[in-house]
Formats: C-alpha cells, structure tokens, sequence
C-alpha cells in the first residue's frame, strides 16, 4: 500500500496507521480498489486507490466538503452498527453489560390473576432513529419516558397549587431521539364561553347575597328581604309597558313555557350576554415519524422504539387486578443539534400523557419485509403517529421562569 499516514501532505506528525480507521467501498464508490481512511482524533481524511497510486485528501471546505461528508456519515454508520452488533451479541450471551445496555425485563413471581407478571418494567435501551442521529449535530426532539408522578391531598404552603401539592417527576425509565418531524404545530387556549343573567336573576341575586351578609334574627331577615324585593316590583311596574312585560314574564315562568315574552309581547328580558372565563385548557400534540430502515440492524431500532411507546402507554394493572395504575408518562423536548440544548425557536412542552399510537405497518401500500429471519423479518418501511396530551395547564408564571426573552416559551 502505498499510503503513508506520515506523510505531511495528508497524514498527521508521528502517526501510524494503526491510529487511522479503514473503510473500504463506502462513502465515494463501490470500488473495491478504493480505502478511505480516517483519522478520529484529528479529523484527517483521505482516499486511497490502489489502481491508480492516488491519494486523495478529503477537504473539509471546497469542491471535498460534500464528499467528506458522505464519508464521515457512513463512518458514523460503521460504527453505530459495529456497537449495535456488539449490543446483541452481549444480550444473547446474557452478559451484565448487554442487560445494562438493552434494559432488563424484571423476572417475578407470577401472581394469582392467571399467571400475569405485574412488575412493570423498570428501564428501556436509548434508541436513536436514523441511527445517525447519535453522533451527528442534526436537530431531534427527545422522548423521555417516566413514571406517573403523584400529588398529596394536603400540600405545604410552599407547594401548593389549586389545594394539591405539586405533582411528583416519576422516576425515568428510557429516551428515545428522533428526527424533527416535518409538521409540527400547537394551539394555545383558554375555556371562555357566554352567560346571560337576566335582570330578575340579577335582582333575586343581588337580595340573596344581601340576606347572606345580614347579621340578627333569621325571621326578621326573611322578612326585610321579601318586603326589599316588593317595593323594588312595585318601583318597576309604575308604567303599563313594564307591568305588562312583568306579567307576561311572571306567567312564563309559572307555566313553563319558553317563549311567552317574544311570542306575546315581542320583547325578550335582556340577558346581559358576556364572555366569561371558565377554566384552562390542556395542550394536545400530534407528531408522525415515517421510518424507513436503511438495513436490517435499523430496522431492529425501529421496532424498539414503536414498542417504546406502545409498552409505555398501556395501563398497567396490580395483583389479583383490585386497581389500575396510570401508564408512563413522557417529557418531550425539540433540541438543538449544537449543543443538545432546548430549541428556542420551538415550543416546550410539559410533561404528557400518550393519549394514542397509531403505527401503519404498509405506509407504501405495499407488504415489503427485510429478508432476515433472525430479526423476525422487519417491514422496510412504518408510520408510526403519536397523539400527546399535557397533564396540567400552562400557565403565566410558566412563562416569568424563563429569563430569556429570544425563547418563545410554551
């Protein structure tokens, strides 16, 4: 071979080739005379073609860049993959280090309800799609699974929130990374709806919240209210046109029929129609991943990963099924590919509940499968859509805990 890593020209000062990393037929052609060789620590790339005694030295700027970069990712590949065989072979060897890798399924005591294993299980493997995703500085939103957290009934005076303590973390079980997907939207809303009080309502209102606040005899109250509420009747009904609204509004109400006022007299009582505030509402999130393996170790990613959510959003039940406990819980976070740092320009997102996991099998309209029997034939392709709910509001001093004013907040 006529590549010499010490070589100024290309190579990096007092190095051997064993400080390089060879891959050969990958990244520029299929050639098998063509090596291109990596070196880690350095960053240093170059292509050797031992047909024609060529070096070529793989820039990381200029007419190389986008070369170098069709390299390093399936440098990044090899290795993943390298890992991910590692990680299998451990498992199957039932080695300690491959159980703290994949996360291990608790072996209990079957209980009584049919022979059902009621420990849930405690950890999950992190799984990346594409696997690339590990190692390059791409964007992802991160998928962190947790227990359901607990609130107590009666809160200390630093925690409380609505008459409950604030609601427990859980404890984490497993992440997931995935690419950003291409949609991602939310809807911000409050519950207002209309009310209408009437004029009567607001008077019988008005003297029962008066009666309320009244000191002394009962008795005596009762009968100030009454004759408070016969003088302001009187009052109203000095014209004929209100005592004939009065009589036709009474004679509604006694009968029952609705209507009476419009349909006789053709005058409504005035509702007073305004728009009040009722409560917060909860924020759903819908995302769609389209996975599609690029090979068979991939593929083995992507069933881990539709099971990742699958597993965690089921209901999990207890001995002999007297209770449910609640499902998982996730935490959802879009992150910068730089720094793995929250994404300022993308919404955060409370802690959620998986309300729905719709995963379509055929997303081609075809039935395709990898021709791998070891890994049980994986699909070549799956779309797999994800439905999230908040579990608890958002709320203003949400938004007055981040100090950054370049972040858009919730």
């Amino acid at each position: 071979m006529s590549f010499d890593p010490r070589d100024p020209n290309y190579g990096v000062p007092s190095s051997t080739l064993n400080d390089w990393e060879g891959l050969r037929g990958r990244g520029v052609a299929s050639d098998p005379a063509v090596t291109v060789w990596y070196h880690p620590s350095s960053g240093r790339m170059v292509q050797y073609n031992s047909t024609t005694d060529q070096t070529t030295v793989l820039e990381s700027t200029g007419t190389t860049a986008g070369t170098r970069s069709r390299v390093e990712n399936d440098f990044r590949t090899q290795i993943n993959n390298a890992q991910l065989r590692t990680t299998q072979q451990a498992v199957t060897q039932g080695t300690a280090s491959g159980s703290a890798i994949l996360g291990s399924i608790p072996q209990t005591n079957r209980s009584q309800n049919g022979g059902r294993n009621n420990v849930a299980r405690n950890s999950y493997p992190t799984s990346y799609y594409p696997q690339s995703l590990a190692t390059t500085k791409q964007d992802r939103i991160k998928f962190e699974m947790r227990t359901a957290g607990t609130r107590n009934l009666t809160p200390s005076a630093s925690t409380s929130l609505g008459g409950f303590s604030r609601r427990t973390t859980g404890t984490p079980l497993g992440e997931v990374y995935l690419a950003v997907p291409n949609q991602i939207s939310d809807s911000n809303s409050a519950d207002w709806s209309s009310a209408t009080m009437t004029p009567m309502q607001s008077m019988l209102a008005s003297l029962a919240l008066k009666g309320m606040r009244s000191e002394g005899d009962v008795s005596q109250m009762l009968s100030k209210l009454a004759g408070d509420a016969m003088k302001n009747l009187k009052d109203f009904a000095k014209t004929s046109a209100n005592r004939d609204a009065l009589q036709l509004y009474l004679a509604q109400e006694a009968a029952g029929a609705q209507g009476l006022l419009s349909r006789v007299g053709g005058v409504v009582a005035n509702p007073n129609v305004e728009l009040l505030f009722n409560g917060p509402s909860l924020r759903p999130f819908t995302f769609s991943f389209r996975m599609a393996p690029r090979s068979s170790l991939e593929a083995e990613q992507v069933k881990r990963i539709i099971r990742f959510f699958k597993e965690g959003m089921a209901v999990q039940t207890t001995d002999q099924d007297i209770f449910l406990k609640s499902p998982n819980v996730f935490n959802i976070q879009f992150q910068s590919g730089n720094d793995n740092s929250a994404h300022k320009s993308l919404p955060r997102i409370k802690t959620c509940a998986l309300i729905g996991c719709d995963v379509d099998y055929t997303p081609d309209g075809s039935y395709m499968t990898f021709d791998d029997e070891q890994k049980g034939y994986p699909m070549t392709c799956y779309q797999m859509t994800l439905r999230f709910n908040e579990i608890e509001p958002v709320y203003a001093a949400d938004y007055r805990e981040i100090n950054s004013d370049d972040d858009i907040g919730y």
